[in-house]
C-alpha cells in the first residue's frame, strides 16, 4: 500500500502558503453561492413555476431534513473509507469529493428545466443536497489531514469567507446579466453557467489538496478506534449529535 501511495498525489505533501490556501478555499465558491441559492433563488424559481407556495415550501423543509439525516452518518462513512481499495486508492475524502462533484455536475442543471410537478424539484433538490454534503465535508476536514501544524492550517482555511462572499456575488451577478435579456431560459442559462463555474472550483480545489498518508503508524491509530456494529453506530452517533447541546456555548449560538 505504501509504495502504491509514493505514486498517488493524493497522498503527496505540497508547500502549504497563501497561493495553496486559495486554491483550497475555492470549494466554498459553491459552498457559499449554493446557501445563497437555497434562500434567495430556489424558492422565487419553484413559485415562478405555476406550483404553490405550500409545496414550494416542502421542497426546501423535506430536503434540508433528509439532507441533516444524511450528514449526521456521512461524516462516519469517509472516515471508515480508508478499509475500501477505493478508499486507500483515490483518497478516503478525494473519493467523495471526486464523486459528488460528478453527481453535482450532472443533477445541478436539472433542477433549473421549467415543469409543474414539485415533486421533480423535491427529488433533485434532495439529490443535490446529498451531492453536495458528499463534496463539504470531507473538504472541510482536509486542513487537518494536510498539516499538523495550526498556523498552516489556518492558512488553508483562512480565504474561505472572501470566496464565500465571491460566491455569493457570482450567484446574483450572474442571474441578473442572464434574466435581463428577458429570455424565458433564463433560469436554466443560469444554472448551466453557475454549473460550470462551481464544477471548475471543486475539482481544482480537489487537485489542489491532499491526504495523510496510511502509514503503518496511521493506519493502526485508526484501527485502534472501536468497531462498533450497525446499532453501535447509530447509537453512538446520535448521542454524540445530541451531545453538543450540553454545551453552554453552543446553545448560545444556536439561540442567536
Amino acid at each position: 500500500m505504501a509504495e502504491k501511495q509514493k505514486t498517488s498525489w493524493v497522498y503527496t505533501p505540497k508547500a502549504i502558503n497563501t497561493r495553496r490556501g486559495l486554491l483550497y478555499g475555492l470549494t466554498d465558491l459553491m459552498g457559499g453561492g449554493w446557501n445563497n441559492i437555497v434562500s434567495g433563488v430556489i424558492f422565487v424559481f419553484v413559485l415562478s413555476q405555476g406550483i404553490s407556495p405550500l409545496f414550494t415550501g416542502a421542497v426546501l423543509g423535506i430536503g434540508r431534513i433528509i439532507d441533516a439525516v444524511w450528514s449526521l452518518f456521512f461524516g462516519a462513512i469517509t472516515d471508515r473509507f480508508y478499509r475500501t481499495k477505493l478508499g486507500q486508492k483515490y483518497g478516503r475524502r478525494h473519493f467523495f469529493i471526486a464523486l459528488g462533484g460528478i453527481l453535482f455536475a450532472i443533477l445541478f442543471p436539472m433542477f433549473w428545466i421549467s415543469t409543474s410537478s414539485w415533486q421533480y424539484y423535491l427529488w433533485v433538490y434532495v439529490a443535490i443536497e446529498v451531492a453536495i454534503s458528499m463534496i463539504l465535508i470531507p473538504w472541510e476536514t482536509l486542513p487537518t489531514e494536510m498539516t499538523p501544524d495550526y498556523k498552516k492550517r489556518t492558512t488553508l482555511s483562512g480565504s474561505r469567507m472572501f470566496i464565500s462572499a465571491t460566491g455569493t456575488a457570482i450567484v446574483f451577478f450572474t442571474l441578473a446579466v442572464l434574466k435581463s435579456f428577458n429570455n424565458p431560459n433564463a433560469y436554466l442559462y443560469t444554472g448551466i453557467t453557475w454549473t460550470v463555474i462551481f464544477v471548475i472550483a471543486i475539482f481544482t480545489s480537489w487537485r489542489a489538496s491532499w491526504e495523510r498518508p496510511l502509514t503503518p503508524e496511521f493506519l493502526a491509530e485508526l484501527d485502534a478506534q472501536p468497531r462498533l456494529g450497525f446499532s453501535g453506530f447509530m447509537k453512538k452517533t446520535v448521542t454524540d449529535y445530541f451531545g453538543t447541546f450540553k454545551n453552554k456555548s453552543f446553545r448560545k449560538h444556536l439561540l442567536v
